[in-house]
């Protein structure tokens, strides 16, 4: 079975039984007040007697509780990445309250991402399940849950999503849910556990048919994507979702036409164009790309990865003038974040020297600060590469005082690893080939 499970038991146990206290104690507390009451009552009024009636009320209202507590311990083990506590309680709030499917989509997700955790191995839930109801659903959950490999923990997921559908088949979350499973679900045995999976990279393993690749769940996560637009048809999150499924599939004319629904209905939503930018980089129409990434910053200034692909293929289409626009523009972003990350650390260390130090507090004030120096060094390698690159466009404008001075504020925020290029670039700018 999984590790921590008696931990977590014990801890539920606790849960289960200071809710079982209070309730005790408030019965007891309303059965004072109505003994002690001495005045005659109509007699509609007393006539029946109140007990059973709020025992059993009480009683659903306290499982109800236990089930709110489970799933709220379970999103406390997820904001800590602990999928495998999550989803044993998350299991817990679904196992007492077996008709609310909210229980069961957060238990999926918990599910899902625990499998990608777990090593591969021989599965022993069964495939076909579509029929089963949520009572069988979660029977074969509580099965997964004691598997140590992915493919069970991937198939108990899908039970969990599946379970919520069949509960609540009008919530579109649902259905997108399912579509999302079975995307990921189609590449798990095509992809290395740190190969980042691109659309592109997803549409040339389709394309190629490589191992691994199940096509059949890229057909039903389509499948349950169109079902979550006829649900929400007003939804440019969804159709986008959509066309990039059918973009990995390889029909680019079903996921442009799809994009083009997303911008009618939302002509302002700048993620539609920046997806557009990229499938017409994947299929290498530069010019097209282009256009959709323009447009997305438009939409989104404050965006540091469209303003970097403007650069980039305004640069690649000849467009100097726009390349080293989106380029400074670029800077000027990473430049006000480095600045306010920068004064985050000092006020951090204001803050904490007052107190006495770093080590008179707890200790995620020292977390804090290593993660806001990661993020100044991130800053830092962005702001290099982006100055270099205005170095190397108006370099090849024959602009060279601009891109010697470009380099120069490259090489000023470029790390040991990368100032021997830098250097280098300085070098041949200062003597330029004849």
């Amino acid at each position: 079975g999984l590790s921590g499970i008696a931990a977590l038991r014990h801890i539920t146990e606790h849960i289960v039984f200071f809710d079982i206290c209070f309730f005790l104690l408030t019965f007891i507390l309303a059965a004072a007040i109505w003994f002690g009451e001495t005045r005659p009552r109509p007699v509609r009024f007393s006539e029946g007697t109140p007990v059973v009636p709020l025992l059993g009320g009480a009683g659903a209202a306290l499982q109800t509780v236990q089930a709110d507590t489970f799933y709220k311990q379970g999103q406390a083990y997820e904001n800590a990445g602990s999928w495998e506590g999550a989803a044993i309680l998350h299991n817990e709030a679904a196992s007492l309250e077996p008709t609310e499917d909210y229980y069961y989509l957060f238990l999926g997700r918990a599910l899902l991402q625990l499998a990608s955790t777990l090593p591969a191995g021989t599965a022993t839930l069964p495939t076909n399940i579509a029929n089963l109801s949520p009572d069988e659903l979660l029977a074969l959950v509580n099965r997964g849950l004691g598997s140590r490999n992915r493919e069970d923990m991937l198939r108990a997921s899908y039970a969990a999503l599946l379970a919520a559908q069949k509960l609540n088949p009008l919530n579109t979350d649902h259905s997108a849910n399912l579509a999302r499973h079975n995307r990921t679900w189609a590449f798990t045995e095509a992809l290395s556990p740190n190969e980042p999976p691109t659309n592109a990279l997803l549409r040339e393993l389709v394309a190629t048919n490589a191992k691994g690749v199940d096509l059949k769940k890229l057909n039903q996560a389509a499948t349950y994507y169109r079902e979550a637009v006829a649900l929400s048809p007003q939804n440019v999150g969804l159709l986008n979702e959509l066309a990039t499924t059918q973009f990995i599939m390889g029909d680019t004319n079903g996921a442009l036409a799809t994009l083009k629904r997303a911008q009618e209905i939302d002509p302002i939503y700048s993620p539609t164009y920046i997806l557009r930018g990229d499938m017409f980089a994947t299929l290498g129409d530069k010019a097209s790309a282009l256009a959709a990434y323009r447009k997305g910053a438009e939409l989104a200034a404050s965006d540091p990865g469209v303003l970097s692909a403007v650069g980039v293929y305004s640069a690649q289409t000849g467009d100097t003038a726009g390349a080293l626009d989106a380029f400074k523009r670029l800077a000027d972003l990473q430049l006000t974040g480095l600045t306010g990350t920068e004064q985050a650390v000092k006020d951090l260390d204001a803050v904490v020297d007052r107190l006495g130090g770093y080590s008179t507090v707890l200790t995620s004030a020292s977390q804090n600060r290593e993660a806001l120096l990661t993020s100044i060094t991130s800053l830092r390698s962005q702001l290099h590469l982006t100055y270099r690159n205005i170095a190397l466009v108006a370099r090849d404008a024959g602009r060279l005082p601009e891109a010697l001075d470009a380099a120069r504020t490259a090489l000023s925020y470029a790390s040991d690893a990368e100032r021997s290029t830098i250097e280098a670039l300085i070098t041949d700018l200062q003597n330029p080939k004849k």
